[in-house]
């Protein structure tokens, strides 16, 4: 893997460990979204588990690339359900932003440092 393109995949792994504490624990703000969006207290708890699974196949990714790129396309789908969530609620397009941010940094990562490093 390039350098910057590991360095896309280091902020990566970075940003997605903040929010999977931060689910955890979970801090109010995203504790009422997730109530607001209806997801129920067992998608709730399952939430931090898949974003911490999916940090450690980002950072095991840095040794075995293949694992880094489907740890990727799983938050992309991930993702993509947040975005249904999002829909189902009616939701400005302002309440997208983080779910769309957080796709297009997976994405880059995805594509720009662990696909062609498995390739």
């Amino acid at each position: 893997m390039e350098a910057q393109f590991v360095g896309l995949a280091v902020v990566l792994i970075v940003v997605l460990s903040v929010d999977a504490v931060a689910c955890a624990i979970p801090i109010s703000y995203i504790k009422r979204d997730l109530d607001r969006l209806g997801c129920t207290p067992s998608v709730q708890q399952m939430i931090p588990v898949v974003k911490f699974i999916a940090v450690a196949g980002f950072v095991i990714g840095l040794y075995q690339p293949l694992l880094g790129f489907l740890a990727g396309l799983g938050m992309l789908g991930y993702f993509f359900i947040a975005f249904s969530y999002h829909a189902q609620a009616k939701d400005p397009l302002v309440k997208y932003v983080p779910a769309v941010a957080f796709t297009g940094l997976i994405g880059a990562a995805t594509f720009l440092s662990y696909l062609p490093a498995a390739l």
